[in-house]
């Protein structure tokens, strides 16, 4: 677990996709004990920007309708002016 973040930045750099993924998923599946242990201090802004980008990309894939922008937009072109 403490060299996830390393590891991420690595992959991150060198450009290996599968790998930024897989290290990824690991993050968020350990996110809790990651910020309880103040592990994610490590992480460059770019690397925590890629992090909830691809949080937020797995959270829409979970549950579609209650975390993507599908209701606003329904509502905005409904009663929208």
């Amino acid at each position: 677990m403490n060299n996830a973040c390393s590891v991420l930045a690595d992959a991150t750099y060198y450009s290996v996709a599968q790998l930024m993924r897989s290290v990824q998923q690991y993050l968020i599946v350990n996110l809790e004990t990651l910020l309880e242990s103040n592990m994610l201090a490590d992480l460059t802004p770019d690397l925590v920007k890629q992090l909830s980008s691809f949080v937020r990309s797995q959270q829409e894939s979970k549950s579609p309708i209650s975390r993507s922008t599908i209701l606003v937009e329904n509502a905005m072109s409904s009663f929208g002016n």
